[in-house]
């Protein structure tokens, strides 16, 4: 499955890697730190641990707050 991923990442070159939180390892490899070494310029963002049990509409407002600093202001309409 890293593998798959990698390389997708390496073929898509996405904005931004959202990681859920059971997602930091998988078994005793750290896949923040492979999708780094696939994709360096690719920033990766890892959600909280209470994130899927937080009221929902709370748990968007803050990802978007958190996600948002990753990109620059006026790229904010480059994806329209």
């Amino acid at each position: 499955m890293l593998r798959d991923a990698q390389t997708l990442l390496k073929a898509a070159r996405p904005d931004l890697l959202l990681l859920g939180p059971g997602m930091v390892t998988v078994g005793e490899r750290n896949t923040q730190e492979l999708f780094r070494q696939a994709a360096p310029t690719i920033p990766v963002f890892i959600l909280e641990e209470d994130f899927f049990t937080r009221d929902p509409g709370e748990a968007g407002v803050r990802l978007l707050r958190e996600v948002s600093r990753f990109f620059p202001a006026e790229d904010a309409t480059r994806h329209s």
